[in-house]
């Protein structure tokens, strides 16, 4: 322990009596006269002291006169003759060793107490085993080695890298002999050591040293006693801090945390001599720090895919009690030390975060109907802990301040939503989407923690969760192609009819957005629609042929193209929670283009005349197939765009027919409106198809040429395809969709099929009565709120021509 006046380090005593007494100033008398009430002024800057009256100032001057008038002069000599000059009589004339650890010859730690200053002169040696940065002391105050010359650390000791054979010490500082300082007791391992006592006649006593910090929960450990003073002159030592309060345990999965453990008490100052300053009290050790909630479970750890609620923070320990100031001087009628201070309590323990819902698995047919699984809930967030209660100040001269107390714990998060899964494309073709998965519910948070007293704050509460998001709808798969019709070689057997197009797999929905947590939670936005696939195209007709003339007849027609597949409704919205903002509505799918109509087949390789069982003499048939309409786009924020439609079937091969009809283009979905003002905006109307091309000539040679009744030549009458209708924008709730163009109709032509001789010996002569295909009307506009946000209707198709 330092004296409360450093001794000289050179043999020059005249300098070191020179200065010893230089605090004494004539100038500094009072020259009116000594004022005996006064002795109070004293008192301002002595450690542990606070006058209640004239006969405590004047103890107070006196022992620290005679301290320094009388016994640092005496210290000084007696340190100056063991330490510079190296007189030195083993347990009569000599400085007790410090405390050191070792190793036996099993390898554990052995600790080796301080020893006792002279019986005559010599300070106790000091009980404390660590240096300033928790690195073990060994013998002579030398850092100590493993075998491996490794530092041994305290921390090494705490996590059981070495251990001491046996725990049965303490760490208190030696006691000096007749005259010398009490050596300090250690600090940081179990209890505090005590102080040592100063000389029996003479000396001060060292300071108590600080308690350990208690296990996971545990209370800290006690600070040490500070040493008395010596009998007749002697200052006692201050009292240690006690030791921190161990932290509260971690909880586990959803599990609250563990209560910390309290601060420990604060030592005791020690007693004065008969003139002396008797020792402060200790600070109270702070309590420990609650332990933080168990998380809630993960959805993906549980059976129903709900995330876990949490567990609650742990309480923060009480700060230790304040050690008591020493007993005085004078017998005891001098005022005590000053009291110990508090200590300051621990903060409660956070709450855990409530799970996470596990996300929804996408959607299969394999081992479901391909809607996407459910997004699972979020967990709720738990309390925090409690603040600890400031320890209570020891009783002293000098009131203590009590510790403060803790702050409450944060609350806990709420854990999110989980996702919805994504709904499975289509099985097989013209497959409908699966559904979206709905999302799941965010989970509310919890308040923080009680605050342990006055001056202490409540701990923030946590955040709510946000719903999770609804899972998009799954894709339509596209339809086949119609067959081909059969071509019949069996004596008067007619062709099959041509296959029409599959229709198009419509779009799955989208799920729906999670609703949000506990009060502020936003909620989660909804999946998107799938878009619808394009139909299938129609196949060509069938026909059948007389093997005996290559006679064409029995026509069985073209196949229409399929219709496109509706797009997906977007999902709705999750809603927020009180204090939270709605989610977002999922945009709706695409709807899918309508296949187009079959062609009439190319028969001028095949045969060399059309006999008029389907194709009359001199009129057209009605061999080709219409186009398919477009699918319908699906409502959301921004409404899908409905498909084009197919165009209609030609007849580029000179059978003699009319053209198909365009296809109709779909509707545009319906725009709704999002909470905070966006979306609304209705989807595009789509396209319509063309219509298909008629041929007002027929192939095959003349009917003197074949001996034979046929139709092939000029074909009057014949009409192009009529072109679609395009399709009506959406609604809006703040824009209207715009209408899709209308189709525009087939023309009459002259297919170029070889020789003029041929086509019944018409060659490229037009029929009469011609007529192209009427133009498709353009889609109506989709209706806004009012005029100016109507969309724009579609645009007419241009009529078809005739030769």
């Amino acid at each position: 322990m330092t004296p409360v006046t450093a001794a000289p380090a050179s043999a020059d005593f005249e300098d070191f009596f020179g200065d010893l007494f230089s605090w004494i100033e004539p100038s500094a008398a009072d020259t009116s006269g000594f004022d005996w009430l006064g002795f109070s002024a004293f008192d301002g800057d002595l450690a542990g002291s606070a006058a209640a009256s004239p006969l405590d100032g004047l103890n107070t001057l006196v022992a620290n006169t005679l301290n320094t008038l009388i016994y640092q002069p005496i210290y000084g000599i007696n340190q100056f003759l063991i330490n510079d000059l190296g007189l030195r009589i083993d347990g009569v004339f000599d400085n007790g060793d410090n405390a050191y650890v070792g190793f036996n010859e099993d390898g554990d730690l052995v600790y080796n107490a301080a020893s006792a200053g002279g019986f005559l002169f010599g300070d106790g040696g000091s009980g404390a085993f660590l240096n300033a940065d928790g690195e073990v002391l060994g013998a002579n105050g030398v850092v100590l080695l493993d075998e491996n010359d490794n530092v041994v650390t305290l921390a090494d000791i705490e996590n059981g890298t070495y251990s001491f054979a046996s725990n049965d010490f303490d760490l208190n500082g030696g006691n000096a002999g007749l005259i010398g300082n009490g050596g300090d007791g250690g600090s940081f391992f179990g209890l505090g050591g005590d102080g040592g006592a100063g000389g029996f006649l003479m000396g001060n006593g060292g300071a108590g040293g600080t308690g350990g910090i208690g296990d996971i929960g545990a209370v800290g450990f006690a600070g040490g006693v500070g040493g008395d003073g010596g009998f007749l002159i002697g200052n006692g030592g201050a009292g240690g801090t006690g030791g921190v309060g161990g932290t509260g345990a971690a909880g586990g999965i959803g599990q609250a945390g563990g209560v910390a453990g309290n601060g420990g008490a604060g030592g005791n100052g020690g007693v004065a001599g008969l003139f002396g300053n008797s020792g402060a009290g200790g600070t109270g050790g702070a309590g420990g720090v609650g332990g933080a909630g168990g998380a809630g479970a993960a959805g993906a750890d549980t059976e129903d895919g709900n995330g876990g609620n949490a567990g609650v923070g742990g309480v923060g320990g009480n700060g230790g009690v304040g050690g008591n100031g020493g007993a005085g001087g004078f017998f005891g009628v001098h005022t005590p030390g000053a009291a110990g201070n508090g200590g300051a309590a621990g903060v409660g323990g956070v709450g855990g975060n409530g799970g996470d819902g596990v996300n929804g698995a996408a959607g299969d047919f394999v081992n479901g109907n391909g809607d996407g699984a459910a997004g699972g809930n979020g967990g709720n967030g738990a309390l925090g802990g409690a603040g600890g209660v400031g320890g209570a100040a020891g009783t002293g001269s000098v009131p203590g301040v009590a510790g403060a107390n803790g702050d409450g714990g944060a609350g806990g998060n709420g854990g999110r939503g989980g996702d919805g899964g994504t709904g499975a494309e289509g099985l097989g073709a013209g497959g409908n989407g699966g559904n979206g998965g709905a999302a799941g519910n965010g989970g509310a948070a919890a308040a923080g923690g009680a605050a342990g007293g006055e001056g202490a704050n409540n701990g923030a509460a946590g955040v709510d969760a946000d719903g999770g998001n609804g899972g998009n709808g799954g894709n339509g798969v596209a339809g086949d192609n119609g067959v081909n019709g059969t071509v019949s070689l069996s004596g008067g057997g007619n062709g099959g009819p041509a296959g029409n197009g599959q229709n198009g797999g419509a779009g799955g929905a989208g799920g729906a957005g999670g609703n949000g947590g506990g009060q502020a939670g936003n909620g989660g936005n909804g999946g998107k629609g799938g878009s619808g696939a394009a139909g299938g195209d129609g196949g060509e007709t069938g026909y059948g042929i007389h093997e005996e003339n290559n006679g064409i007849h029995g026509f069985g027609g073209s196949g229409n193209g399929g219709d496109g597949g509706a797009g997906g409704n977007g999902g709705a919205a999750g809603l927020g929670a009180a204090n939270g903002s709605d989610g977002l509505i999922g945009d709706g799918g695409h709807g899918g283009a309508g296949g187009n109509g079959g062609d009439t087949p190319d028969i001028s390789t095949d045969a060399v005349a059309v006999e008029n069982a389907t194709t009359p003499i001199g009129g057209p048939g009605n061999l080709t197939g219409a186009g398919g309409a477009g699918g319908a786009g699906g409502s959301g924020a921004i409404g899908g765009n409905g498909g084009a439609g197919g165009n209609g079937g030609n007849d580029h091969t000179a059978v003699g027919s009319n053209g198909g009809k365009g296809g109709d283009g779909g509707a545009g979905g319906a725009g709704l409106a999002n909470t905070d003002g966006t979306g609304g905006v209705g989807g595009n109307g789509g396209n319509a198809g063309n219509g298909g091309d008629g041929s007002t000539i027929r192939w095959g040679e003349p009917s003197a040429t074949l001996n034979l009744p046929n139709s092939s030549g000029t074909i009057n009458d014949v009409q192009g395809g009529a072109g679609g209708t395009g399709g009506a924008g959406g609604a809006g709730e703040t824009h209207g969709g715009n209408g899709g163009d209308g189709g525009n109709g087939g023309n009459v032509v002259i297919p170029e099929r070889g020789d003029d001789g041929l086509n019944g010996g018409a060659g490229v002569t037009p029929g009469t009565g011609l007529q192209g295909g009427a133009a498709g009307a353009g889609g109506a506009a989709g209706e806004g709120p009012d005029a100016e946000s109507n969309g724009t209707a579609g645009q007419p198709g241009t009529p078809g021509t005739a030769p």
